[in-house]
């Protein structure tokens, strides 16, 4: 049986884009769409290169909802 994987790479949560707090939920947004699109497809790995965070100190809100992201998939049976 072979593995599967969904590949993504710098997605940078919590970066500040023109200071516009919109585009930063949207950044959030896309992350969770990832997440969907792995889940859906069955995949059975969901690999991130680069950086998840924009910051090497994000804000609890932003590791939490990481860490929900995480579970959803953990639930899905993708790694």
């Amino acid at each position: 049986m072979k593995n599967t994987f969904l590949a993504t790479a710098d997605i940078h949560l919590k970066r500040k884009l023109y200071n516009i707090p919109a585009l930063e939920e949207d950044i959030k947004d896309e992350f969770a769409r990832i997440c969907d699109i792995a889940i859906a497809k069955k995949v059975d790995y969901l690999v991130i290169t680069g950086d998840l965070y924009d910051h090497n100190h994000p804000p609890p809100d932003t590791v939490k909802f990481v860490a929900d992201q995480v579970n959803r998939l953990q639930d899905k049976k993708v790694c």
